[in-house]
């Protein structure tokens, strides 16, 4: 009788455990649904490349449309919120301020550092993934006449499209300049 009872109780373990596992099979866990992004941006430049250079950003407002603004001090700072799906980044030019006329003798250091941070979060404000993307320049010694050359060539570009299922890919965005 002692046998009988072990082994019914045996198979009614079996049974539940059973039951559990085609529980997990029939229903698994949802994908999380990303409904905001938000990127922060900032920009860090020396004193003397705010002196030769006239700097503009551009990045993503609110609604998704491509900003600007000038940089008037070494420090400039952004945080957007946007719904997802979205475009976000931001950009960097850099132009030789029209008042300076340098010369092959003139010697100029460029230096700035710059960092984008974007990060999806759900509805419940849960964040998902976040990425950091770092860029910068230390030039030393840069001659007049090759000023505005090398500006143009760094320009900066970063930009992400998000899916509500939290992917990022790179994409491309129609800066304006």
């Amino acid at each position: 009788m002692m046998k009988k009872f072990l082994y019914l109780t045996i198979a009614a373990l079996a049974l539940v455990a059973c039951g559990d596992d085609d529980h997990e099979e029939n229903n698994p866990p949802q994908e999380k649904q990303y409904t905001k992004l938000v990127t922060r941006a900032n920009m860090d430049i020396s004193q003397e490349l705010l002196n030769i250079a006239d700097i503009t950003v551009y990045y993503m407002n609110e609604a998704g449309e491509v900003v600007n603004e000038r940089m008037t001090s070494p420090v400039w700072e952004k945080t957007v919120t946007q719904p997802i799906p979205c475009k976000t980044g931001m950009a960097v030019t850099f132009t030789v301020k029209p008042d300076l006329n340098p010369t092959a003798e003139d010697k100029f250091d460029i230096k700035y550092s710059g960092k984008l941070t974007t990060t999806p979060y759900t509805k419940n404000n849960d964040p998902g993934a976040m990425l950091n993307k770092v860029f910068g320049l230390d030039l030393k010694g840069v001659r007049g006449d090759k000023l505005a050359e090398t500006l143009s060539h760094h320009t900066t570009k970063i930009a992400y499209t998000y899916t509500t299922d939290g992917k990022r890919e790179d994409t491309s965005i129609q800066w304006g300049f």
